[in-house]
């Protein structure tokens, strides 16, 4: 089976900040932001699930054997197409017929669904949909203006914990619940408010295997600075979990 990925990575001058996709140089504390440097590092591969490619989910439950279903993303200059074939490699094939610009993609838990990010509304506009394994029934599932992305079903495949900007333009996490289409945000409430002044967007969810819990990766309270770059508050920029 062909692993098919595509790395670009455009570092900066300063290798402190050699570990996140932006990064500000605050060499003489926080009032000093005229010193910026940024950079780009973007990894595409089947073997990584922080970039467009299938969840792990895609290898549990009825998915999983030789006979299985494999989901793959094939990314090309202006392109992202989902592609899905047996767990072997074979019958390989395009998920869509009217693909866009699709990815994070990932299975329900019964393995008759794939959803995914899709920007068919417009360039920049991410939304999230799901179609039948064999390209049927394409049903949108949460679709505003402002960014939806990274969907994962919980485990009965009730529930559904996506990554939203529809709060006042920050990430956050939110969940829906799949019958009534009711959606509720978990990440920005009193109980879970953070320091607002500072970094609070969360992203990439995780249904625990019971469905009670949900894993996150989050900046909260941090600076906008490098992995492990100690901030002038003493704590460590970007995400962790």
């Amino acid at each position: 089976m062909r692993v098919f990925s595509a790395l670009l990575a455009l570092l900066a001058a300063s290798p402190s900040l050699a570990g996140c996709p932006f990064g500000f140089d605050k060499r003489n504390g926080p009032e000093d932001y005229d010193r910026i440097t940024a950079h780009a590092n973007i990894a595409r591969s089947l073997t990584s699930s922080s970039t467009p490619s299938p969840s792990a989910s895609a290898s549990r439950g009825e998915t999983a054997g030789s006979k299985g279903v494999f989901l793959m993303n094939r990314i090309a200059p202006g392109t992202s197409k989902l592609y899905i074939s047996n767990a072997d490699g074979t019958d390989e094939r395009e998920l869509l017929s009217d693909s866009v610009y699709e990815y994070h993609a990932s299975f329900s838990p019964d393995g008759e669904w794939v959803t995914f990010t899709t920007e068919r509304n417009g360039d920049g506009n991410s939304d999230i949909y799901q179609v039948r394994t064999n390209g049927s029934d394409l049903e949108q599932m949460v679709a505003t203006p402002s960014v939806e992305d990274s969907v994962v079903l919980s485990p009965n495949g009730s529930l559904a914990a996506y990554v939203s900007t529809t709060n006042n333009m920050r990430a956050n996490i939110w969940v829906m619940d799949m019958v009534t289409g009711k959606k509720w945000n978990i990440t920005d409430t009193p109980i879970t408010a953070s320091n607002a002044s500072l970094m609070n967007g969360y992203f990439r969810p995780a249904w625990s295997p019971d469905g009670e819990w949900i894993a996150f990766s989050s900046d909260r309270n941090t600076q906008f600075s490098g992995h492990g770059e100690p901030t002038y508050l003493g704590l460590t920029g970007w995400e962790t979990t």
